[in-house]
């Protein structure tokens, strides 16, 4: 089939047309370039291009009146690509707006686009004005109208009151559990927050205020996420607040989530306890912790677990990796775990 000259004429100019209108559309004249996987609402709103989607407005001068650091900040951000540096100026905005003008930041914030991107900006502002007027912090969560916005200032604003507020940061995690569905995530948080500044004695009692027999995995959670001053602390601590079946786990939770870079302060308080059955599973964890990088010591540990299975399971996975990745040290772990039999 012959096409005509006429046809070609037609179909090049639809090609240059549609060419022209793609340009068009990812530059700042038209549609905005986030990726559609960003953008949460389903809302029929208008995109807005990405610096109107940083800024909430096409007039930023109704927001940055008389403070010439706020209008430098919002052209900062209006000429940087989507990135770490967009991201940090974003905060940079909101949490000026909340020590300064709170009101109109939070205008500010609920005008912004409804884009994960800009969640940062509600966590940077609710972060900083909780700390300041956590009563203003609390209400305005409730009257932000973008779910993702919303999710991340009740976040922050948890956190923020919890650090002068314990009870209250702690009954925010339960009043806003529609919110923030994440419950662990927030109350783990939480727990950290409050154990690093009053004690670990107030998150546990806000945490078990009746003093109940909790279950093990309960346990386990909150001395996953409870920050203590000392493994010395952390072990009186079980001992004083935890039935007797239930601290094995406990103490092996503990050590489990100690930080990496003070595992010997764990390896030491140990090392100061009579060896009991009750530390089988803590002896077993601090020997996963450092098997890859010392195994002869990882070895010593589980050579002292009492039950023989959790001993027999442990020292196979180490000799394992020992006959796998260095077989010269192979003969000393057999020697350390045929010694302590």
């Amino acid at each position: 089939m012959t096409i005509s000259r006429k046809t070609l004429i037609i179909l090049a100019l639809i090609v240059i047309v549609v060419m022209a209108w793609r340009i068009i559309s990812t530059s700042d004249l038209g549609i905005s370039r986030v990726p559609p996987e960003l953008v949460t609402s389903t809302s029929s709103e208008p995109r807005l291009s990405k610096n109107r989607m940083a800024t909430g407005h096409s007039n930023v001068r109704s927001y940055v009146e008389n403070d010439s650091s706020l209008e430098e900040m919002f052209t900062t951000l209006g000429k940087l690509p989507y990135g770490p540096q967009y991201q940090f100026t974003l905060r940079e905005i909101a949490q000026k707006f909340a020590e300064t003008d709170p009101e109109r930041g939070f205008t500010w914030l609920n005008s912004l686009g409804h884009v994960m991107e800009n969640t940062v900006a509600f966590s940077s502002f609710f972060g900083t004005l909780s700390g300041k007027n956590p009563e203003a912090a609390i209400d305005w969560v409730g009257k932000i109208n973008f779910e993702g916005g919303q999710k991340a200032a009740a976040f922050s604003t948890c956190i923020g009151v919890a650090s002068a507020d314990p009870a209250l940061g702690w009954e925010l995690t339960s009043r806003w559990k529609n919110i923030v569905v994440d419950q662990n995530s927030i109350r783990s948080q939480v727990i950290q927050v409050i154990s690093r500044s009053e004690g670990v004695e107030k998150a546990w009692s806000l945490f078990n205020p009746d003093g109940q027999k909790l279950d093990s995995n309960d346990v386990k959670f909150f001395l996953g996420a409870a920050k203590f001053e000392s493994p010395n602390d952390a072990v009186e601590f079980t001992t004083r607040k935890l039935q007797i079946d239930t601290q094995a786990s406990a103490l092996q939770a503990i050590v489990a989530n100690w930080p990496p870079n003070s595992l010997s302060a764990v390896s030491e308080e140990l090392a100061t306890r009579p060896v009991e059955p009750r530390f089988d599973l803590a002896y077993r964890a601090l020997a996963m912790r450092i098997y890859v990088n010392d195994p002869a010591s990882a070895a010593q540990w589980v050579s002292i677990i009492a039950d023989p299975k959790t001993r027999e399971e442990t020292q196979n996975l180490i000799r394992n990796y020992v006959a796998k990745n260095d077989k010269s040290l192979l003969r000393d772990i057999d020697v350390i775990l045929e010694k302590n039999k």
